[in-house]
């Protein structure tokens, strides 16, 4: 098969791109790649909704937005904890996920693994600025022509704000860059810029037209487009796992606990693959429909 030379150029330059983030982040806090991806997959979230068919969600759309919710909020977790328990959630989520992805599943869960390699004892610094640069690069697809550059020229913007504050003037880590706006530039009262906000629009109407638990992740989503701070560790385990935060046992190292955790996320897993209505639901009870 013969490829259409501008077709490859352009692939090659998304590569090369990715490859100087990666080369980039490999100089930077360790904690820069996750932050970086894990917005980036907040921002890419809204526009799944140009990815489904139109009209009434069916259970394979439902499936499909619920977990890239999750990849989303697994993105997040994982920068305020580490450990075996994240990476039972992510291997949950693997499990029940879709093998085949739009460009916008394709980018969150790039995003996800970036946030994710952290937990990994195997060179995470480096599967992670790798992982960063390669979601970009998905993320770029999403749009068409000069478009393309739109998620790069975000990344920036983080960028600069990492540089600027995160270390030179505060000090703060890097993973605090997750408590400010998901488009710097916007006024908190109209955060998010086309073509964002009417996709957004679009999804957040569909969602909550089609059974009234979604708020728990609208919700949810509108505090992180505003830099509204996330909820406490045990939550945001809910948020993934639907797991009640009383009922955890991801905290103790023992065996018996251990075992626990790991036969609750299995349990969980049908649930998270053939009803996400029910399973807002739930998790709806457990945390309340408010972040």
């Amino acid at each position: 098969m013969v490829t259409d030379p501008a077709i490859k150029a352009e692939a090659q330059k998304y590569i090369a791109k990715a490859k100087a983030m990666e080369a980039w982040l490999l100089k930077q806090d360790p904690d820069a790649g996750p932050v970086l991806s894990a917005r980036l997959a907040l921002r890419c979230l809204p526009l799944i909704v140009n990815e489904i068919p139109t009209g009434a969600l069916g259970r394979k759309e439902r499936h499909r937005i619920v977990m890239t919710f999750r990849y989303a909020a697994l993105a997040g977790l994982t920068l305020s904890t580490q450990g075996k328990a994240v990476y039972d959630i992510c291997t949950t989520l693997n499990t029940v996920a879709y093998r085949r992805m739009n460009v916008v599943e394709a980018s969150v869960r790039s995003a996800s693994r970036a946030a994710a390699c952290a937990c990994r004892s195997h060179r995470p610094f480096e599967n992670s600025a790798y992982e960063a640069g390669q979601a970009l690069r998905f993320a770029s697809f999403i749009f068409e022509g000069e478009e393309r550059e739109r998620p790069w020229t975000e990344a920036e913007s983080d960028q600069a704000w990492l540089l600027r504050r995160s270390w030179f003037l505060t000090r703060r880590k890097a993973s605090s860059l997750l408590d400010e706006p998901l488009w710097l530039a916007k006024d908190r009262n109209t955060p998010l810029p086309e073509p964002y906000k009417s996709a957004w629009a679009s999804l957040r109407a569909s969602l909550l037209e089609d059974d009234d638990s979604w708020g728990v992740w609208v919700n949810w989503y509108e505090d992180r487009v505003t830099g509204t701070k996330s909820s406490s560790q045990d939550v945001e385990f809910t948020r993934v796992s639907l797991i009640p935060p009383g009922e955890q046992a991801f905290s103790d190292p023992s065996p018996n606990s251990q075992q626990l955790w790991r036969s609750q996320l299995e349990m969980n897993e049908s649930l998270l693959r053939n009803d996400a209505r029910k399973a807002n639901r739930l998790l709806a009870k457990m945390v309340g429909t408010t972040p």
